[in-house]
């Protein structure tokens, strides 16, 4: 790091300068399964890093004019159906069976659970 802060100017104030030129020379070398391999197995990057930039882009996609498209197709398709249809229809492949009926969401990773309104 000391190599780093020196080689990129970093100050004791500033130490991104450090860090960027770290970051660069990694993405630079690295082949994608590499650095795929390096993020997979930090859980603080996957935790602290992924998962919030993960569920930014799910809350985008969910209310995305394109995501409404696709509800509204279900809801038509074959057409119009009750809202409880539309919504066993859209759960069916998202929700894991607790018990009787009881449905719980999905977290297809720690920190980013798929939120499921019921």
């Amino acid at each position: 790091m000391h190599c780093a802060q020196i080689v990129h100017g970093a100050t004791r104030s500033n130490n991104t300068p450090a860090l960027d030129g770290l970051w660069s020379t990694l993405v630079s070398n690295c082949t994608s399964k590499q650095l795929q391999n390096y993020i997979e197995n930090s859980e603080s990057v996957m935790t602290n890093s992924v998962a919030p930039a993960i569920k930014t882009e799910v809350n985008k996609l969910e209310s995305s004019n394109d995501n409404v498209t696709r509800s509204v197709k279900v809801l038509y398709k074959g057409g119009l159906i009750s809202k409880d249809k539309y919504k066993e229809i859209r759960l069916s492949s998202l929700l894991h069976k607790k018990g009787g009926k009881q449905r719980k969401k999905i977290e297809f990773m720690k920190g980013v659970p798929h939120n499921i309104a019921l």
